[in-house]
């Protein structure tokens, strides 16, 4: 079961079995809804402000996760 801890800044933070994941919607014309798994320094880190969410999501698009 998905726990929503946190929802802003156009992320989704999940809490779902003990692992952390977060959930956004990317693209243009055609929004597509991408989650991937994040460490606990991460999810911490993406609560704290909008400039924190960027850099994690940032971190996540460098280790190729992310698909735009």
């Amino acid at each position: 079961m998905d726990k929503v801890i946190f929802n802003n800044y156009g992320v989704i933070l999940i809490e779902r079995e003990g692992r952390f994941f977060i959930k956004l919607y990317s693209g243009g014309i055609v929004m597509k809804e991408e989650e991937e798994e994040v460490s606990l320094d991460e999810a911490k880190k993406v609560q704290m402000s909008e400039k924190d969410a960027y850099e994690v999501l940032i971190s996540i698009e460098k280790r190729g996760k992310l698909k735009h």
